[in-house]
């Protein structure tokens, strides 16, 4: 796993039911944005389709999101 820090700022994106491309786009912290894609219930929608761009790479893989939400729990 990469080195992360939990102030790091990123942009978390997300997708509502029936959009396309993802409508809500938040600048947070990468321990903010952690929490909230790891702490929705299971297979929600919101859970699915969110995306963290950390300095313009995605992190989309909900095991690494949960892995990251782990790390700063």
């Amino acid at each position: 796993m990469s080195s992360y820090h939990p102030d790091e700022q990123v942009t978390l994106l997300q997708k509502k039911p029936g959009d396309e491309v993802p409508t809500i786009r938040l600048t947070i912290s990468l321990k903010e944005a952690a929490d909230r894609v790891a702490t929705a219930p299971a297979a929600s929608f919101e859970r699915l389709s969110s995306v963290i761009l950390r300095e313009g790479e995605p992190i989309q893989d909900i095991a690494e999101i949960d892995r990251i939400h782990a790390r700063f729990s």
